[in-house]
């Protein structure tokens, strides 16, 4: 995985000790120690003051590369240094997930990329979610008296209108000449693309140049032309681009100068209400289904639901070799292998369980801390020897030369070791994590909604992998994120005689779960 090193650290830090170097060299041995993160750049702030750190170009950069995809994950030394308030921080995290990237605290051991480091996430969209909903709270609250006094709330007037003050609108003649048109070409020919191209090619415009279908029916279905100026009645759905209704009974009206008569607009909208447009809504690409996006084929391709004539249960299939497979066969042999989980907690011990790899990493630490602050109080009795003039220059730096060395190489076995410590740490609470989220799943199944389940299923599961053997039957293999390796054989698809025949534990957090189905 490709990985950016984020390096920030003030002038006063720096002149405590605390150089760049310093923090790259950590961040170069945690990486180390996830073996498959590869630093692909650096991003170096260093003397940057935190203050519009993301006004920086190159903290652009670094959101930039993340929008491209460029780098998957951030490693920086601690959230301080990423952020000087929770609003960069909260503006930060919400661009990582986004775009599906991970932050990685070394001092806090934090990782979103594992399933308990994600609950940052959820914690800082709380946060988020809760401080716009102040903002729009104390905004919506002002929207209504001012509506209802007449004042401007935001947003443009309607075509063919103009503020004259602060509280009231007039039409605007030159406009008014083009929706009466408008009213009067479609009462006529009935048909919104003609009446589109008519006006099109006569020169008359939109606000915002050509007339599109979209903006042309929004004009004729609108009652300020009959003198019913509506407002309060919608809101933005917070991405700036499109909005919703809001409950009628929201909705305030007040009377303006009509532009058209009430007879020619009940005839525009009698032809409006003998055609109802029918949209085929067909399957969504993600979300509605159980196991959507996580489902691959031996061949390499994703599998998808496919149409069947009156499916109750979805089934996924490989567009490209047709392998396919039900979702309720998923779902029950899922239920087995967390019931496995749940009921054979054995099965998740691992050489790291007892605590003798960690505490053993712990006291190698300490020792080489213990190393580190003896060998700096040998250099500063060197150096008091050359401030008394017991030594000379050239025997100072022959003195201390192996000292540094030794200093140096100290250093660097201290960050290899809090990297691999900080590794066994997070892999060990997403192990307990998730062991809790499929002892949750198992016992709750039934009561959970389909959205609950969806979710957790994804915290539990990376990939599902449907092949097929040699006699036909077909193969399931479930690949569980941060558990010890568990493999399962299940003999048919009625459940009748699912047994587990063997477990084998690996070094690294992840399951993979081997299900025949036979037939």
């Amino acid at each position: 995985m490709n990985i950016g090193v984020w390096i920030r650290v003030s002038t006063d830090m720096q002149a405590q000790g605390e150089s760049p170097s310093n923090h790259r060299e950590r961040a170069k041995y945690y990486c180390k120690a996830k073996q498959d993160w590869e630093i692909v750049e650096e991003y170096d702030l260093s003397g940057v003051s935190g203050k519009n750190v993301l006004e920086h170009r190159t903290a652009k950069q670094m959101m930039a590369d993340v929008e491209s995809g460029r780098i998957k994950a951030l490693v920086f030394s601690k959230l301080a240094r990423l952020a000087r308030n929770t609003k960069q921080l909260l503006e930060i995290a919400e661009h990582f997930q986004k775009h599906k990237a991970s932050l990685v605290s070394i001092d806090e051991s934090i990782d979103t990329s594992t399933p308990s480091g994600k609950l940052l996430y959820t914690v800082i969209a709380a946060l988020a979610e809760w401080e716009r909903g102040e903002t729009s709270n104390r905004v919506s609250a002002s929207i209504p008296p001012r509506a209802r006094e007449g004042k401007r709330i935001g947003g443009q007037q309607p075509f063919g209108y103009h503020w004259a003050d602060k509280h009231n609108i007039l039409p605007k003649e030159e406009d008014a000449v083009i929706v009466r048109r408008a009213f009067e070409l479609f009462a006529e020919f009935k048909k919104l693309k003609y009446v589109r191209d008519r006006l099109n090619e006569s020169g008359f415009r939109a606000k915002t140049g050509p007339w599109s279908d979209t903006s042309l029916k929004r004009m004729l279905t609108n009652e300020v032309y009959i003198g019913r100026y509506r407002r309060n009645y919608s809101r933005s759905k917070g991405d700036k681009k499109s909005w919703e209704l809001k409950d009628e009974k929201d909705w305030i009206f007040y009377e303006v100068e009509p532009i058209i008569s009430q007879e020619l607009w009940d005839e525009v909208q009698a032809v409006f209400a003998t055609r109802t447009t029918v949209y085929q809504k067909g399957i969504p690409k993600e979300g509605k289904f159980l196991l959507s996006g996580i489902l691959t084929c031996e061949c390499g391709s994703k599998l998808y639901v496919s149409s069947y004539p009156s499916m109750t249960t979805p089934r996924y299939a490989c567009m490209k070799c047709k392998n396919r497979v039900w979702e309720d066969i998923l779902i029950e042999h899922f239920l087995v292998a967390l019931r496995n989980i749940t009921v054979q907690p054995e099965l998740l011990e691992t050489p790291n369980d007892n605590g003798e790899i960690t505490a053993k990493k712990r006291a190698e630490l300490e020792f080489a801390q213990q190393q580190q602050l003896k060998t700096k109080r040998s250099i500063d009795k060197v150096f008091s020897l050359f401030e008394d003039d017991d030594i000379s220059k050239d025997m100072l730096t022959e003195r201390i030369r192996p000292h540094e060395l030794r200093q140096q190489q100290l250093r660097d076995e201290i960050y290899r070791l809090e990297a691999e410590l900080a590794n066994l740490e997070q892999a060990e609470t997403g192990r307990q994590y998730l062991v809790g989220q499929a002892q949750t799943l198992s016992a709750m199944w039934d009561v959970l909604t389909n959205d609950e389940r969806r979710r957790l299923i994804r915290e539990l599961l990376s990939e599902i992998r449907v092949g097929v053997l040699r006699d036909g039957a077909q193969s399931l293999e479930m690949v569980f994120s941060f558990l010890p390796q568990i493999m399962e054989n299940i003999d048919d698809l009625s459940g009748e005689g699912n047994c587990m025949e063997k477990a084998t534990h690996s070094q690294g957090f992840m399951a993979a779960t081997s299900i025949t189905l036979a037939g």
